[in-house]
């Protein structure tokens, strides 16, 4: 009923539960006096039937609808209303997390081995380490989400092992997710408000029959004002009757740190929290860490970008394969020779955007959050919805394209690799790898297996992994699997879109390095990617969209040298060099 209504949605449940009802009992009455009652065609209409919503409604019959008919946000936060109570804050260098020998076993796997770290108040600690090293199962073990192995997780001298999230957060931790956990249909308000559901009276008094009825609402607006000042503290106040799925990436982790501190924490644990974000947005991430932690907050932080992590941290924890390695001041770890192997080194989205690529080359387009990268991708993939809204020609091979279906455009050997990787969480990594690969074994190919050796050579570590499901993967492992599963199907243009978001640099210069060395196959490579550097040492071309718009372009060299690239996302690393 809910899948049939829209997942998330009461009026989503109701309405589909009603279709439902009144769905089998006319099918019941309506389709033996047409086809007789010999057969159970009541089953197959309702096949079809959910085939059609899976195609045209794949949200639900619920957010179809309000698609179709937008209204104004229903919450809207208060110009002022009574701040929300605030928990005692911890004094100075008092002990707040203290993790002892904790383990976490998955059958015979150890994620994490008898890991033992401390947070006190007021500091910024540092959890790196390579792509599935244990950081975010640690973190996990933190905050409830799995039980310890064995070994004490302690939150200012409680004993939390065991505990409910639920219980967890309220004593004041607050997370965000490395892979991003919001409500996409609903508003950046209303998203951020959940993160303050836990605090003030009416989370005592009121429960969850008081919340449907809404019997509270000065609480309510106590708690959407709470939500604006978080918003207005991370600057994602114009933005915050928008819908959260539709931010760019780096904005939507922006909105889970708002959510996190709406719930009012003495410890903060960010997984990945700089993925997607530009240097001056990283820089601005920086300057708000630095903030909380001067108000006496402590951050526990697991990073990839080591120039961010290395100025912003107090101490530095290192895991690999789910031990740690060491630890210690930053500069200590980096000067640690046992540690050196694991180190880092609804607006008019697109205007005219004009791009080509050329057979064996590789083009960038680097760009700020929301400029429009991962739009255009959609654009020359025919995945943007044909609803009179686009405009322009994309040209393949010398063939227009226009009004040609997805599946049409890769079965001409066009590939894109999404931002978000769209794996099938349960099937095995073998699974996915032979679905890269269908189109050839419905054109009648006989070898259309071939590729799997070159893509398991490539990346030796999904070769070890076969028949693991892709959901248990880290983040890097399934970046390397969304990579091989399009090389499955021997593309002529390859698109990535930010593949080295959220992985460790080695993984990212492994990654590079492929992509690399593609050209001398011929195969034509379009790379979305925040990290702009690295883009552009590897590309042939490059183009900076901005705003919709393709403000610059040049060889990639070229570009690297540029002063305005340099100063808006190479950053003062650059400038050094």
């Amino acid at each position: 009923m809910a899948v049939v209504g829209g997942v998330g949605h009461v009026w989503g449940a109701v309405l589909g539960a009603g279709l439902l009802t009144i769905l089998k009992d006319s099918l019941q009455s309506i389709l033996p006096k047409l086809l007789g009652s010999n057969g159970n065609f009541e089953i197959i209409v309702f096949g079809v039937l959910l085939v059609l919503l899976l195609q045209y409604a794949r949200d639900g019959v619920w957010p179809f609808i309000r698609k179709l008919f937008p209204s104004s946000p229903t919450a809207r936060a208060p110009d002022d209303a009574p701040a929300l109570k605030q928990r005692e804050k911890p004094q100075a260098g008092e002990l707040i997390l203290d993790v002892r020998a904790a383990r976490k076993e998955f059958g015979g796997l150890v994620a994490v081995n008898d890991v033992s770290f401390q947070v006190k108040a007021g500091e910024i600690i540092g959890l790196i380490g390579p792509n599935g090293a244990g950081k975010s199962t640690t973190f996990n073990l933190v905050t409830g989400v799995l039980p310890v192995t064995r070994g004490e997780v302690l939150y200012r001298g409680e004993h939390i092992s065991g505990k409910p999230s639920r219980e967890i957060v309220k004593r004041g931790i607050g997370r965000t997710f490395q892979h991003v956990q919001l409500l996409s249909g609903m508003t950046v308000l209303e998203n951020v408000a959940l993160g303050a559901h836990l605090r003030g009276d009416f989370a005592a008094q009121g429960g969850v029959l008081a919340s449907v009825v809404r019997m509270n609402q000065a609480e309510e607006q106590k708690l959407l004002f709470e939500a604006r000042r978080q918003l207005e503290r991370v600057g994602l106040a114009d933005c915050m009757y928008q819908e959260a799925g539709s931010l760019a990436l780096g904005q939507q982790r922006i909105l889970e740190i708002a959510r996190a501190l709406c719930c009012d924490p003495a410890l903060l644990l960010l997984d990945e929290p700089a993925a997607g974000l530009r240097y001056k947005e990283k820089q601005a991430l920086a300057a708000l860490l630095t903030k909380l932690k001067a108000e006496g907050m402590s951050v526990l932080l697991v990073e990839h970008d080591m120039d961010f992590v290395m100025n912003l941290t107090d101490r530095l924890v290192v895991m690999e394969f789910g031990t740690k390695i060491a630890e210690g001041l930053p500069q200590e770890v980096q000067q640690n020779p046992a540690d050196l192997h694991v180190r880092y080194g609804k607006v008019e989205a697109l205007h005219g955007a004009n791009l080509k690529v050329e057979a064996g080359q590789i083009v960038t387009v680097i760009g700020p959050n929301g400029a429009g990268k991962s739009t255009m991708l959609g654009a020359v993939m025919g995945a943007l919805p044909t609803n009179g809204s686009a405009s322009g020609v994309v040209s393949y091979l010398g063939h227009n394209l226009s009004g040609l279906p997805v599946e049409k455009r890769v079965a001409r050997g066009m590939c894109l690799v999404p931002e978000k990787r769209e794996l099938f969480a349960t099937m095995s990594v073998e699974d996915n790898l032979v679905l890269g690969a269908y189109r050839r074994k419905r054109a009648g190919e006989r070898n259309y297996l071939d590729q799997m050796e070159v893509v398991y050579d490539l990346f030796p570590r999904l070769k070890e992994r076969r028949v693991q499901e892709a959901g248990t993967l880290s983040g890097g492992e399934r970046q390397m699997l969304a990579v091989g599963r399009a090389l499955m199907a021997k593309p002529q243009l390859l698109m990535l879109d930010e593949p080295s978001l959220g992985l460790a640099p080695l993984i990212v210069k492994e990654i590079f390095h492929i992509i690399s060395d593609l050209r001398k196959t011929g195969v034509a490579t379009l790379l979305i990617e925040q990290n702009a550097r690295a883009a552009l040492q590897v590309a042939d071309y490059g183009y900076v969209l901005e705003t919709g718009d393709m403000t610059l372009e040049g060889p990639a060299q070229e570009l690297a040298v540029n002063p305005r690239v340099i100063e808006t996302y190479l950053g003062l690393a650059k400038k050094a060099a």
